[in-house]
């Protein structure tokens, strides 16, 4: 079995897991990188499973975590698990598109406002079953487990008070990435600019973004000394 794992994202936005098509290399060592910090729902999630998987194996498995784009940025993980230059990815689905354009359909209008089992009965039935076999047959890696559930998006602003959509002319807006995340921007006339995690802290701090889209998972939000 080769070994790579990948997350994903819609209207809430999601994770995938997923590995490559081979075997492990005889080290006993699995290596995955995440763009989140520590305190990220993903990342915690990913330690959860790393002991479950020491105990499962009597520790003859162990699997390293690389937090904060320490080893690949997250727009990187899906190739890099392709090549085997990395045994498993969490990305968001956003990150998939370049793959697979269709994973955009999870940041289209028409999920927004969707309650969670409503999406889970999408993205768990075929319609979610069909997008991981295309990036399985694509990439050659192989999609474990379901996606996980990253919070409903929401829109964070520095110093200007937003009100309505309208108000959001001529600002410049993070977006983690992914095409339909930057053409929502587009259609409100404000400029998107795709930032990383890892990278979101020092933009704004520099200021370089007037507002940011990502959760109100409390993990994530402790990630920049906000309390939950």
């Amino acid at each position: 079995m080769d070994r790579r794992t990948l997350l994903k994202s819609s209207g809430a936005l999601a994770a995938l897991t997923f590995m490559p098509v081979r075997a492990f290399a005889d080290s006993g060592r699995i290596e995955v990188s995440l763009d989140t910090g520590p305190n990220h729902v993903r990342n915690l999630s990913m330690e959860a499973l790393a002991k479950e998987i020491g105990a499962a194996s009597s520790e003859q498995l162990e699997m390293k975590i690389f937090h904060g784009a320490s080893k690949f940025k997250g727009a990187d993980v899906p190739i890099a698990v392709a090549q085997s230059a990395l045994d498993m990815g969490v990305p968001g689905t956003w990150q998939m598109g370049k793959a697979v354009p269709d994973y955009n359909i999870t940041a289209l209008p028409m999920m927004y406002g969707i309650g969670y089992e409503d999406q889970y009965a999408v993205w768990d039935g075929p319609a979610g079953q069909a997008l991981n076999k295309n990036l399985e047959d694509k990439l050659k890696i192989k999609v474990i487990g379901r996606w996980i559930n990253l919070g409903f998006a929401q829109m964070f602003f520095t110093d200007k008070r937003v009100t309505s959509h309208a108000d959001l002319a001529g600002m410049k807006m993070r977006a983690p990435g992914g095409a339909a995340n930057l053409a929502r921007f587009k259609a409100f006339d404000a400029t998107a600019v795709s930032i990383p995690f890892s990278d979101l802290a020092q933009a704004l701090q520099r200021q370089t973004v007037d507002g940011v889209l990502t959760t109100m998972n409390p993990c994530g939000l402790r990630s920049f000394g906000i309390p939950a």
